[in-house]
């Protein structure tokens, strides 16, 4: 039988919260290490923050867990386990190195890291989902035992498959986590990019120069494609 995280409620977080992963700024979430009844788990926490970044939090939340909850069982993307409060949500915790740390191991295993990622991203988005932020270096975990994790699906956008919009809008949506796909197949296996994927990114990156969400800035060095902090590691579920 599975185990039952519904039962866990959130006068028993300051008890059973064992590690803090992150910390989350004035506009992000906490995420917290839990250990109950002997099993563990992550609980990703808006409620400490100020009140408009808790509203803003419940949103996100909500369109967080619709992402997951259309993607169940599937191998490489952490389970939901409970939703906590409209703030708050358990999920499972994955423990792993950030993907950029593999970048000097041999080629065939880089390949195969890729392969395992493509395969998560063709079942995410052959249910719907666009990850939107899988460029971000912290978003792609290796575990112990050589399986890829893509986690953080914050920015994720669901549309439902077959629908009008989807057949419209997601093909479009869909090439941010592609061109995502390319920087990571660049930093691992440079060697094996195309020239017509090395267009594609050229293209893709000059477009982003423009886009005023950025968080990097207008025109500044993607920390991805450099291959930053690979040598940072990440013990995390999100």
């Amino acid at each position: 039988m599975a185990f039952d995280w519904t039962d866990f409620h959130r006068t028993a977080l300051p008890e059973h919260t064992v590690a803090t992963l992150v910390r989350g700024g004035w506009g992000k979430a906490d995420l917290l290490v839990v250990q109950w009844r002997g099993r563990r788990a992550v609980v990703k926490d808006f409620r400490g923050r100020a009140l408009p970044v808790r509203l803003a939090g419940w949103l996100q939340i909500s369109r967080e867990l619709r992402a997951y909850r259309r993607l169940p069982g599937l191998d490489g993307i952490p389970r939901v386990f409970a939703r906590l409060d409209r703030y708050a949500f358990v999920m499972e915790e994955i423990s792993g190195r950030l993907l950029p740390r593999f970048r000097l191991r041999p080629v065939e295993e880089r390949r195969d890291f890729l392969a395992q990622l493509r395969r998560i991203l063709d079942a995410a988005h052959a249910a719907g989902v666009v990850h939107n932020d899988m460029r971000g270096h912290d978003n792609v975990l290796v575990s112990d035992d050589g399986r890829v994790h893509l986690v953080d699906f914050a920015g994720a956008i669901c549309l439902r498959p077959g629908g009008p919009v989807h057949r419209l809008m997601f093909p479009r949506l869909a090439r941010v986590d592609d061109a995502a796909f390319l920087k990571w197949k660049r930093i691992l296996v440079p060697e094996d990019i195309t020239p017509e994927e090395a267009e594609l990114l050229r293209r893709y990156e000059r477009l982003r120069r423009f886009w005023i969400f950025n968080p990097k800035g207008w025109g500044r060095k993607d920390p991805l494609a450099a291959g930053a902090d690979a040598d940072s590691e990440k013990n995390r579920g999100r």
